[in-house]
C-alpha cells in the first residue's frame, strides 16, 4: 500500500470519489464495453479490463472510483484488451493519461480512436504462406499491373 494511502488512513482522511466521464469515438458500437485501467489498485493495476464503464443514455461512459488525496495516477481507456486500447486520431499509440487526486472531482476524457477499429490508413497487412512484409491494396499505382498471387494485393509471392 502506498505511503500516502497509509497516512490518509492514519489521519482519518477518507478516499475521495473521482468520477470519470468518457466520450468515445462515434464508431464505437453501443454494445461495446469500455474499461478504465491504470497504475492503482482501484483502477485494476493495468488490467485492460480493469474498471468497467457504464454507458449512459447520452452515450457518455461513466465510472466512479475512490482514492486518497495525493494519489497520482496514470490511466488509459480500453475496450477490454490491449489490442483495443485508445489511440490518437491517426491510430498511433498515446502516452498514459495522468491525474492527481486532490478533491472530489470529475475527470473528462475524450477518446480519439481505438487500436484496430480505427487504424491509420496505409498498406494492408498480408501474410499468406511464403509472403513477407506489407502489401499494398490492389490498384496502388506503385505496383506494376499483372503482379499478384495472394488475392488481397498486387504483389507476387
Amino acid at each position: 500500500m502506498p505511503l500516502h494511502w497509509i497516512l490518509a488512513l492514519l489521519l482519518g482522511i477518507p478516499p475521495l470519489p473521482i468520477t470519470f466521464l468518457v466520450t468515445a469515438p462515434a464508431s464505437t458500437a453501443p454494445a461495446d464495453t469500455l474499461y478504465l485501467t491504470g497504475d492503482q489498485p482501484a483502477l485494476g493495476r493495468w488490467d485492460p479490463a480493469g474498471v468497467p464503464l457504464r454507458r449512459m443514455e447520452d452515450g457518455i461512459y461513466e465510472a466512479t472510483v475512490r482514492m486518497p488525496p495525493g494519489t497520482a495516477i496514470r490511466f488509459k481507456i480500453t475496450r477490454g484488451s490491449w489490442a483495443t486500447v485508445e489511440t490518437d486520431e491517426r491510430g498511433e499509440k498515446i502516452s498514459d493519461r495522468r491525474y492527481v487526486v486532490s478533491v472530489v472531482d470529475t475527470v473528462h476524457v475524450g477518446v480519439a480512436a481505438w487500436r484496430e477499429r480505427e487504424a491509420a490508413p496505409g498498406p494492408e497487412k498480408c501474410r499468406p504462406p511464403g509472403h513477407r512484409g506489407h502489401c499494398r491494396p490492389r490498384g496502388d499505382a506503385r505496383i506494376p499491373p499483372g503482379r499478384g498471387g495472394c488475392g488481397r494485393c498486387d504483389r507476387s509471392i
